[in-house]
């Protein structure tokens, strides 16, 4: 039986933390990594970011024989999304390219799950009562914006994914649908 690759995207607010560390504990063997991206803008932040993601890929290509699930707080797409949007001074663009082939060779060595938490305006103006972040505003407009830029990217590398709406559900149940696929 294959190990499990978890990859959970989504915008700001949306619940990834909350589900990526409870899954965390409900899977046995399993390992969390936060790829929240590079607090670098400059030319080498983009190096650094492709670098990391590419190292991680790495990692969980060559572990795949060590019964480790892995669980990811966001991929490479966030980078790409962050980029489209204008919050980081260059393109990811040719980067997505290679960061979406070497995934989807991931899915030939593990159980892959890519989800898409979601939700709408409303929910998203509740969660969101939090300190301002110094690199992006947190606001319901700016994750439901982020939200749709996340289905384009999805899209458009052709990475199978499951949406999964967090509107008036509990981390547990959320969890649980993730665990039942």
């Amino acid at each position: 039986m294959k190990s499990k690759l978890i990859i959970v995207e989504g915008s700001q607010g949306v619940g990834k933390t909350s589900v990526t560390r409870m899954l965390r504990e409900k899977m046995a063997g399993s390992n969390l990594f936060s790829l929240s991206g590079v607090n670098d803008n400059s030319e080498k932040g983009f190096a650094k970011c492709y670098n990391m993601h590419y190292g991680i890929i790495s990692l969980i290509r060559e572990n795949f024989n060590n019964s480790i699930n892995f669980i990811l707080d966001r991929s490479f797409i966030s980078e790409k999304v962050y980029c489209d949007l204008g919050y980081k001074p260059y393109t990811f663009e040719h980067d997505c390219d290679t960061l979406a082939h070497f995934y989807k060779r991931l899915y030939n060595l593990y159980d892959v799950k890519y989800i898409l938490l979601t939700a709408n305006t409303d929910t998203f103006k509740d969660r969101l009562v939090r300190n301002k972040h110094d690199y992006q505003e947190f606001s319901a407009e700016s994750s439901y914006l982020q939200q749709e830029t996340y289905k384009k990217n999805l899209q458009k590398y052709k990475i199978k994914y499951t949406e999964i709406s967090t509107v008036n559900k509990t981390v547990e149940e959320i969890v649980e649908v993730i665990l039942g696929e």
